[in-house]
């Protein structure tokens, strides 16, 4: 209850949000660039990573 309270000012929160447009940005592009130097890589990365995601989701959904 002794908590302080942060207040974010809209300049902060304008600042955040260029910075995750920017690292988004530089992220896609990170990842086009692998998907196109290496593709099958790419390909079996992005397969496990969905099965890890169904995984996950099932085991959070079967304890409902």
């Amino acid at each position: 209850m002794g908590e302080a309270v942060k207040k974010i000012s809209l300049e902060d929160i304008g600042e955040r949000i260029a910075k995750l447009k920017e690292l988004t940005e530089t992220s896609l592009s990170q990842i086009e660039d692998l998907a196109k130097k290496k593709p099958v890589e790419t390909m079996a990365m992005s397969f496990a990573i969905g099965i890890v995601l169904g995984l996950i989701l099932g085991a959070a959904i079967a304890k409902r």
